[in-house]
């Protein structure tokens, strides 16, 4: 959200950016009280806290369907504003991983003052197998209220169609560019994560159906032939000196994951694929960059595998500092079902890394021209066969790369404004 409101603002627009922040003391103007969010490094906004102030705007533009949310949908509906929704989390995916995420949809359906019954609210903590229809109920409030949804992906628009009658939906996928190469040697902890964690509970509608989408799903599971040898593709000179300070042997493959590691990333998925990876690449070793919750049960669950050294887990590391970890690997595996859009894999791609995923409806491209990502099916020999033949097959993986950089360089910041103000004007007509 930071940088689209940079965007905006360069480009000479006024944007008021209203977000969680302290609680007691000095706030700015834009800030809403907020606390702590328990386990999560996070803030929430107070559901009963005063809203925005001064001049009423254009449009209201909402990226979560949490208490923030709500509060600007309470400030679209006092002044009569359009609202556009940026839906972000599938919702029905994440509450089975975070319970606490039904309090959250609780309280929205409290301010939206749809007229739950007690029996109704109690359905969101699925006591009666209704937690999906419950959900559902609250998603079509939410789009009586929103004039227009912008998806990051396909993925998210069909889940979202699938429910039935929805606003207009635009796929305005997160611009992505390479981020910059930091000299020196970098800190192994930081305080921020290019996955970043959940930030104030989104409501987004569940996902009704999966949509079978078409890809390249690999098909071959065969994880027979030659042991990978070679120098390791990681690019620039400088990932010698990220390898070395992790411990890795210059010319090992690298199989490289960022983001959190917690069960709604699917990390046991990752971690017995490369146990299998390593009978034709035994040389190779995993890199999991974000670990921070979830660090404990991820390397005791590397242990039991006997993985051992194999596997380094890294905290989370400052933004500027990722695309290091990006140019030192081989190959990105993104083993998640859960997520919309994967920014890490825009990411990856912009820096010259060639990506696999296990949800083959995060394998289209923002360029339906384009051939899409490799893809396979969840399911450990599938995958690991696919990291497999991007380490082992030069032809493929020099045409994986650019792929990936054509599309991720067409879709620029440039392109990105133009549709969201776009996207603006519609909702505003």
């Amino acid at each position: 959200m930071g940088r689209t409101v940079k965007l905006l603002r360069e480009a000479g627009h006024q944007v008021r950016d209203h977000r969680p922040g302290p609680l007691i003391g000095r706030r700015r103007a834009d800030q809403l009280r907020a606390v702590p969010y328990p386990v999560r490094r996070m803030r929430v906004a107070l559901p009963w806290g005063a809203g925005p102030d001064g001049a009423p705007a254009d449009v209201v533009h909402v990226h979560t369907t949490g208490t923030a949310g709500m509060t600007g949908f309470a400030y679209a509906a006092r002044h009569r504003l359009p609202v556009v929704v940026t839906w972000h989390i599938d919702m029905l995916a994440y509450v089975r991983h975070y319970p606490d995420l039904a309090m959250a949809a609780a309280s929205s359906a409290h301010r939206m003052r749809l007229g739950w019954s007690v029996r109704d609210y109690l359905e969101l903590s699925d006591w009666n197998g209704r937690r999906h229809h419950r959900l559902s109920v609250l998603g079509h409030g939410l789009f009586e209220r929103t004039r227009m949804i912008l998806a990051p992906s396909r993925k998210a628009a069909l889940g979202l169609r699938a429910v039935g009658k929805v606003p207009e939906i635009r796929i305005l996928p997160t611009p992505v560019t390479a981020p910059p190469v930091v000299s020196g040697s970098a800190p192994l902890s930081g305080p921020a994560l290019s996955d970043p964690a959940l930030s104030d509970p989104a409501l987004s509608d569940p996902a009704l159906s999966d949509p079978a989408l078409s890809g390249p799903a690999l098909s071959d599971p065969a994880l027979s032939g030659p042991a990978l040898s070679g120098p390791a593709l990681c690019g620039p000179s400088f990932c010698g000196s990220r390898r070395a300070q992790l411990g890795l042997p210059a010319d090992a493959p690298v199989v490289l994951h960022v983001g959190r590691v917690t069960p709604e990333k699917n990390p046991a998925l990752l971690l017995t694929a490369f146990k299998l990876l390593l009978r034709t690449v035994p040389g190779a070793h995993l890199v999991l960059v974000g670990a921070h919750q979830g660090r404990r049960a991820v390397r005791a669950a590397a242990d039991r595998l006997g993985l051992g050294d194999r596997v380094r887990l890294i905290p989370p590391v400052p933004p500027r500092m990722v695309a290091g970890y990006y140019r030192m690997a081989d190959v990105l595996a993104f083993p998640s079902l859960t997520d919309t859009q994967g920014l890490v894999l825009a990411e990856a791609e912009a820096c010259g890394l060639p990506v696999v995923v296990a949800d083959e409806a995060l394998a289209h491209r923002i360029d339906p021209g384009l051939p899409p990502r490799i893809a396979a099916a969840p399911d450990p020999a599938l995958f690991a066969a696919a990291i497999v033949r991007l380490l082992r097959d030069e032809t493929l993986r020099s045409a994986t790369i650019e792929t990936g950089r054509r599309d991720i360089t067409a879709f620029t910041p440039e392109r990105y404004l133009t549709s969201l103000v776009a996207a603006y004007q519609a909702a505003r007509a």
